[in-house]
């Protein structure tokens, strides 16, 4: 398991923030909220390796899709147009 890099995962929320637009409460957005809930799932027992979001993607998808959150900070996307 990789160590928690707390600075990518902030930076990492931000860039989705800014990427996504609030489209409802099935899909989440805001830096804050998805960073809380990266550290709650990351510091459990067992701690989890990623994180995975439903989300809304702006322009120039404007489509549904999800993000994974890794421990380093890495994300995995997709836009829903498979």
């Amino acid at each position: 398991m990789t160590e928690l890099n707390v600075t990518r995962l902030i930076e990492t929320c931000d860039k989705i923030e800014r990427a996504t637009v609030y489209a409802g409460k099935e899909y989440a957005h805001g830096s804050v909220r998805l960073f809380d809930a990266c550290m709650r799932m990351m510091d459990t027992k067992p701690a989890a390796n990623f994180v995975t979001f439903r989300v809304y993607w702006g322009a120039p998808f404007m489509r549904p899709g999800t993000v994974s959150i890794h421990r380093d900070g890495t994300i995995a996307m997709t836009t829903g147009l498979e």
